[in-house]
């Protein structure tokens, strides 16, 4: 794995926040002090390099989604910048978001339901060419389709144009959806839980063909997930979330091989092994029950086994590097007091 020095940097987050009020009802929300906020993503820093798969992994909750949204410009943040190839592109709108939009494309988790059903494969995928490529013709425009079709491996591209989404299967649809962000040939995609709806037989060659794309047009992959074990397969670098928080982050075998902080330590436990010995075993996650989120602390406070005291302060995201330890370990990073 090169070193990030030598790479490209494509997109880039600094200290980004978006935080949601909430309140239990119109009359609570009325009263002083009622309204509470929900900090989904609280300051959150990474670098995403050229033909580079950054994965975001963390359980229902953790603020991944908002983070995608936030880095596709679809929400504005409430602090912090996006810089894209050197651009500082946070407040900017409209017209000077063009180059941005079509180099920024986004695969959602349910391919049923971001594919219009009531429009033809060929239209689907043909749809962002007509917004960012006006001047073309259909002819030209219809080449590209077929092209991209071919190249998520649907064929004949020609026949399967014309039907609806219906008439496909789950990975099939997906496949599509990857066509269509595919087709401006992008330099970054976003995809959120791009396989998670999918049978498990049908993923491998969903993930096998994320990365064969991203070899041949040097794509770069803002990568969502609460799967631990795609992660490590399509992964070069990871960012651990918790509760609007990135947790641990770093190469992806050093973080998933050497975990260091209990939240992660607590996922790796919960992923199940293919052990048919395993349906008689106990499992054992190193993790408290419970739900709270501790305000003004450590926010994994509640939930984690090795709590003290001063973990009711912030802790900060620190490189744990070590004299001793290889060039692969020296980008690993932990919020965590235990590593002090």
């Amino acid at each position: 794995m090169l070193n990030s020095i030598f790479l490209q940097e494509i997109l880039r987050a600094e200290n980004l926040k978006k935080y949601f009020r909430t309140s239990k009802g119109l009359v609570s929300a009325m009263r002083t002090g009622s309204v509470s906020l929900v900090k989904a993503v609280d300051g959150i820093s990474l670098r995403l390099d050229e033909g580079q798969v950054y994965v975001i992994a963390g359980e229902s909750g953790s603020g991944k989604s908002t983070l995608a949204r936030l880095l596709l410009r679809a929400i504005e943040p409430d602090e912090g910048r996006i810089i894209f190839k050197g651009i500082d592109i946070t407040k900017k709108k409209d017209a000077d978001l063009k180059e941005f939009r079509r180099n920024v494309q986004m695969v959602h988790q349910d391919a049923y339901t971001s594919l219009d059903p009531r429009m033809k494969i060929l239209d689907i995928i043909m749809e962002p060419i007509s917004i960012h490529e006006k001047r073309s013709s259909r002819g030209e425009r219809q080449e590209k389709v077929y092209k991209a079709l071919e190249d998520v491996k649907l064929e004949p591209a020609v026949e399967l144009s014309s039907n609806y989404p219906y008439s496909l299967s789950g990975g099939q649809r997906q496949r599509v959806a990857l066509a269509r962000a595919l087709v401006l040939r992008p330099a970054v995609i976003i995809a959120d839980e791009p396989v998670s709806m999918l049978d498990v037989s049908v993923r491998a060659g969903i993930l096998e063909l994320m990365k064969d794309l991203k070899n041949r047009f040097r794509i770069s992959y803002v990568y969502i997930t609460h799967d631990l074990s795609t992660s490590r397969y399509i992964g070069d670098k990871i960012a651990i979330m918790y509760a609007g928080k990135v947790v641990e982050m770093g190469a992806v075998d050093t973080v998933l091989l050497d975990p260091l902080h209990p939240y992660t330590q607590a996922l790796i436990d919960a992923v199940s092994e293919p052990n048919p010995t395993n349906l008689l075993k106990t499992r054992s996650i190193r993790i408290r029950e419970g739900e709270k989120i501790f305000s003004g602390g450590c926010n994994f406070y509640f939930r984690c086994l090795y709590s003290m005291d001063k973990c009711k302060k912030e802790p900060c995201l620190r490189n744990r590097r070590k004299a001793d330890q290889f060039e692969s370990s020296r980008d690993h990073f932990v919020s965590c007091f235990l590593y002090d």
